[in-house]
Parts: structure tokens; sequence; C-alpha cells
């Protein structure tokens, strides 16, 4: 997995990402000449964060009614949750190449801070945002500790150069998190159907099965789950 810095999520206008659907918007194509170790890591979530926002879109460019466009909500915050987990790796790769601490206790308060005043502004319930963000942290976490500890051991590190956390990691972590914000920010006006819990449950199926090995099945269902308990509208 890679990710997308921030200076190629502002050649874009924000009707082209995720949670907002213009039929005007310009299709998303970022050019690269030669891939710096940033860029590089860049492309990928700038595809996905693309793919988020046409599943939410119809042929026309407008978000699908009633159940349907709760269907795509789910989906778009599944693959939302699964690149902030597959991040976790080039942040675990970057805390064992740059001796960092796993756990930074008084970022992870900013980031929950941020998150539910970000989703505040659109009614969603604070104690609800508040489960959802903990839950990414706590898996970003458990897979970084996971595979620091493995490399630790003796496992074999990635290929190539690592990341600098703070200048390519931390600032990806905060454009997922933008995102999963927006799209609960977008849904919530909407209402949260009886079968919300199913949406995401079989969403999250969908997306399961492309992790890379490394992940485990279960810091991404803990990741997920949370989502399922939305307060019913």
């Amino acid at each position: 997995m890679s990710i997308v810095s921030s200076e190629n999520l502002s050649r874009y206008d924000s009707s082209t990402l995720p949670g907002v659907c213009s039929p005007t918007a310009p299709a998303i194509r970022p050019k690269f000449g030669r891939m710096t170790r940033k860029s590089a890591i860049g492309a990928a979530v700038v595809a996905l964060l693309a793919g988020i926002a046409l599943v939410g879109c119809s042929d026309n460019g407008t978000a699908s009614s009633g159940n349907g466009f709760a269907k795509k909500s789910a989906e778009q915050m599944a693959q939302t949750v699964r690149a902030r987990l597959e991040l976790a790796k080039q942040g675990a790769w970057a805390i064992y190449d740059q001796n960092l601490p796993i756990a930074d206790n008084a970022a992870a308060a900013k980031t929950t801070k941020t998150f539910v005043s970000k989703t505040s502004s659109g009614n969603v319930p604070a104690a609800f945002a508040t489960k959802v963000i903990s839950a990414q942290i706590a898996q970003q976490l458990s897979v970084e500790r996971l595979l620091v500890q493995g490399w630790g051991a003796g496992q074999p590190l990635p290929t190539g150069t690592a990341p600098n956390y703070n200048q390519v990691v931390k600032p990806e972590l905060v454009n997922l998190d933008d995102t999963l914000a927006n799209l609960l920010v977008t849904q919530q006006p909407s209402g949260v159907p009886k079968d919300w819990a199913d949406y995401i449950t079989a969403a999250g199926k969908e997306q399961v099965d492309k992790l890379p090995p490394e992940i485990p099945e279960q810091d991404y269902w803990d990741a997920l789950n949370p989502l399922k308990d939305w307060p019913k509208s």
C-alpha cells in the first residue's frame, strides 16, 4: 500500500474527494515526473481516494439515494479503514528505521479530538466518533508493533528506503482520517438504516481479502467493527 502526499492532494478540487460528487469535477489524473520516495508512496492512495469518490457517485455524478447510498457509504468506509491499516505498514518501517516510539499518547489524543470536532459539524454523535477513531489508532499501533517486533527478531525488512514518519506517513494518516470523517458527515443526514451493520460486514468481507499478508485480518475487523454501532437516527 502506498500513501498520498499533501502536495498531490492539493492539486485536486475538493469536489473530487470522497463524500462529494460533482458532474463537472475534473478527473483525477496525477502527473508524476521522476518519482521521489514521497511521491511514489503517494500515487496509490491518490488512486484509492479517486476510487472512493467514484463509488459514492452515480453515472450522472450525484449521490445515490436511500439505502443504496448507505451501502456505498459502507463500502467507502471499509476501503478507507483498509487503507489506513496498510499505511501502518509504512509507519512501522519508518518507526523501525528511525528508532521512534510506537505509541504517542499526545498525538493520539490530538487525532481523536480533531476527528470528533470534524464529525460533530455533521451531527455525528461524539461517543460514536470517538469509538471509531480510537479503533483506527489502536489497530494501527497493533500492526506497527507486530511488524517492528518481527523485524527486530530478524524477519526480512522491506526493500528500498524507509519513508520519513513525520514528513510522509503522518500527513497521510491525517488525509485518511479526514476521508473517514467526511464519509461519516455525509451519511449522517441521510440517517442510519436498521441494517447498517450488515452493510459494514459485507463491505468488510470484500476488503479483508485485499489485505497484504503482513496485516492480520483480526486487526482489520477490530478497526472496522465499531462502525457497525452507529446510533440509529
